[in-house]
């Protein structure tokens, strides 16, 4: 790109933006700590979430997937696509926890998910019904067309799903001309401009290898070829990849001088399981720690000002391992987590009184 083609593009996105089109998804909102170092999501980032075993990672992602689907309610204009390559979990408890949502929202009924799915030895009151019915017709309209989940084992299968979508929604170029599916091709442009394709792959571990590549061969193609080259940087898609840290007994193992249990414990880029390189594709790294989970391990069971034996499952930290412009040493914050609702929300770390507010709403059900 030459100067002059950046200046021009400067100029017409500031020109877009003045006439209601959006090329920034925001993140603030829920984390507004975050905004000075990660203020939202920019077509083609690809954001990897990491953690150990039980940290949330999963419920992270449906949070995070969820915001963005209400953006379309509170920016005009945006039109938001997301696909969900659900790995772990059954379509049926993602589309689920939607209902569970709602019903607590809108009428303060708290359901768990096999309390609502009748895996349970009591039924909830029948004049429940009317209200699941009325949740149902609400997310038809408002989610159904906008968030398809799938369990797609193969992540060529996922990658040719998106890229399906894409053709029927735009058009590719190469050179400037418009060229055919299956040619060669350098841009792609939506029919609308304020379209955001947006895929999870949650988690990609459970991803099979295709034939004739191993399954290290088949993710590094994954990640490097098919996310970050062609949905990425080529398409302007949004990818989110669920990735676990390696075993906490392995991560203890490592020798490494001066760093503590916890240090060696929290989520890193080194503790990436499997697979590394997808660091080096992501252009934004999450970890999520559970301090109580390890909270023998922590002096006086105080993690960064919050008492463990008071919030036990409900504290969670949201570290930036990466960001647009590197590596972040040490950006660590403490949300609070609902894991009955996939639910987290922004702690202030000078106002404890609300938080303590926060957690009261979360356990007193």
């Amino acid at each position: 790109m030459l100067f002059k083609q950046l200046a021009d593009k400067i100029i017409r996105n500031q020109k877009f933006i003045g006439d209601g089109g959006v090329n920034f998804l925001p993140l603030y909102p829920i984390f507004p700590r975050l905004k000075s170092f990660l203020p939202g999501f920019i077509r083609g980032d690809q954001v990897l979430i990491t953690g150990g075993t039980g940290a949330g990672k999963s419920r992270l992602g449906f949070f995070i997937a969820s915001y963005l689907l209400s953006l379309s309610q509170t920016i005009p204009n945006i039109k938001i696509k997301i696909f969900y390559n659900s790995l772990e979990e059954p379509v049926e408890k993602f589309k689920a926890m939607f209902v569970i949502n709602y019903l607590r929202e809108k009428h303060n009924i708290r359901l768990s998910y096999y309390e609502i799915m009748g895996y349970w030895d009591k039924q909830f009151p029948t004049e429940y019904h009317p209200y699941i019915i009325e949740a149902a017709d609400y997310f038809t309209n408002t989610i159904e067309p906008y968030f398809e989940v799938v369990q797609i084992p193969h992540p060529t299968g996922f990658y040719k799903l998106v890229r399906d979508f894409l053709v029927k929604n735009g058009t590719y170029y190469f050179n400037g001309v418009p060229a055919n599916q299956g040619e060669m091709w350098d841009e792609y442009r939506a029919n609308d401009p304020n379209q955001w394709v947006i895929t999870f792959s949650d988690h990609i571990g459970n991803y099979l290898n295709e034939s004739g590549k191993s399954w290290y061969e088949t993710l590094e193609h994954f990640s490097a070829q098919y996310t970050r080259q062609r949905l990425g940087l080529k398409c302007g898609v949004v990818s989110f990849f669920v990735q676990q840290q390696v075993p906490s007994k392995e991560a203890l193992e490592v020798n490494i001088k001066g760093k503590t249990i916890i240090d060696k414990l929290k989520p890193s880029i080194d503790g990436l399981n499997k697979i590394k390189t997808t660091s080096q594709d992501a252009t934004i790294i999450l970890g999520l720690f559970y301090p109580f989970k390890w909270r023998d391990h922590i002096p006086a069971a105080m993690y960064l000002g919050y008492d463990l034996k008071l919030w036990k499952n409900n504290l969670r930290t949201l570290i930036l391992l990466k960001s647009r412009e590197g590596v972040l040493d040490d950006l660590e914050m403490a949300v609070l987590f609902d894991g009955s609702r996939n639910y987290f929300a922004h702690l202030d770390k000078d106002d404890m009184d609300s938080n303590e507010k926060l957690l009261k709403q979360v356990t007193n059900v």
